[in-house]
């Protein structure tokens, strides 16, 4: 049975396995610390436990910041991330934000990559925008450009 709620501290060893196996680049420790001050998460669960999560913050210019979503391998093409996506929007009308924003690394938007998330993006009617953030992302130590996907969101 999957079922979605706000995350509590006790999934966080559960989230950090996800992002270790969902990303080539995970969060570092500091990087997780951060998600309880200043995001809001949103976890999927199959059975009571935690299969997928959607990190999201508020930008404060009428925006909401998608900044990780994720599902676990076994449980990928169930709709799970969709309905974390849903779960964003809900939040985001909550806070009269008229749109989500999402920002990907440049060199996973490459025909054959099992990151690229451009295809499912462009589904769900995320449009990708000019110009691309400079050095957006940083991973080992590299800098990474970012391209920003929006979707429009209507308040009713």
């Amino acid at each position: 049975m999957i079922a979605f709620r706000a995350a509590e501290q006790k999934d966080a060893h559960y989230l950090i396995d996800i992002d270790i196996k969902c990303f080539d680049y995970a969060w570092t420790p500091e990087e997780w610390r951060q998600v309880g001050k200043y995001c809001v998460a949103c976890v999927a669960t199959w059975n009571g436990t935690p299969v997928g999560m959607a990190i999201f913050c508020n930008d404060h210019a009428g925006s909401i910041e998608i900044v990780k979503i994720a599902v676990k391998k076994a449980y990928r093409r169930l709709g799970i991330a969709r309905r974390l996506l849903y779960n964003c929007i809900l939040y985001a009308r909550e806070l009269y934000a008229t749109r989500l924003v999402m920002v990907v690394p440049e060199s996973t938007l490459q025909p054959g990559n099992p990151e690229d998330v451009s295809e499912w993006l462009t589904q769900l009617r995320f449009r990708a925008q000019v110009p691309l953030l400079k050095d957006y992302f940083t991973f080992y130590g590299e800098p990474e450009d970012g391209v920003v996907f929006t979707l429009p969101i209507p308040l009713t």
